[in-house]
């Protein structure tokens, strides 16, 4: 069996704040995949029209995975690529082209159970890793009715191709994906210099365009909700 090196670099985690009237018409991501996991389809459009293409063909360089369409013909999701998901109980990964070299990309990764032929998808656990950075560890999907579960990276990408691996952990020996996203950031999202204020001191913190962030809150500034 083939063996997966778990990075231990360290993640920092950060509040981001985007104003999207103030950054959306000067941006347009040179890198921008949009995957459909254990998808056959071409293209899927979510609510926001935005359309995710099938991992059959591209980007899935293992061949020891599961592909998972859902048996509940009752499932309500708010998007229709979170009938199909891809299962592995190997490491499995996933390749993508990076033509932005030397910038941070964002990585999201989409998780929604469902009933299936294959496992009880809330009993996955396993660890994630992209080009070094441990995004996810012993990962499991919250046994409530709140899904689907989106968690977002920022990473910075300094080679030709962004792999991601889904690694299975010793107690299910299984995981899955429903859906990744891999996106350029604005240039100016992550300084490499800010002021770390707490209750006691402040102080300035430099070096974070060589660190990786995990979204913890996203605040639609103006926004109604």
């Amino acid at each position: 069996m083939a063996t997966t090196k778990i990075s231990s670099s360290t993640f920092s985690l950060y509040v981001s704040v985007i104003s999207l009237l103030s950054v959306a018409y000067a941006f347009s991501p040179v890198d921008h995949y949009l995957v459909n996991c254990g998808s056959h389809s071409a293209g899927t459009s979510d609510l926001d029209h935005r359309v995710f293409i099938g991992d059959a063909s591209r980007f899935l360089t293992s061949t020891l995975t599961i592909q998972l369409e859902s048996t509940d013909s009752k499932l309500t999701s708010p998007s229709p690529f979170y009938s199909s998901a891809r299962a592995f109980d190997h490491p499995a990964y996933y390749a993508f082209p990076i033509r932005d070299r030397g910038t941070h990309h964002l990585v999201r990764l989409h998780f929604h159970p469902f009933r299936n032929n294959y496992n009880d998808l809330l009993e996955a656990e396993f660890h994630v890793v992209a080009n070094g950075f441990l995004l996810l560890r012993n990962f499991c999907i919250p046994k409530t009715d709140n899904f689907p579960v989106i968690k977002e990276f920022v990473i910075p990408v300094a080679s030709e191709e962004l792999k991601i691996a889904f690694v299975p952990s010793g107690r299910s020996k299984f995981g899955f994906v429903n859906a990744i996203e891999v996106i350029s950031a604005p240039q100016d999202l992550i300084a490499d210099v800010a002021q770390l204020v707490d209750f006691e001191k402040n102080e300035r913190v430099n070096g974070l365009l060589k660190n990786g962030f995990e979204t913890v809150h996203r605040v639609n500034v103006g926004g109604l909700r």
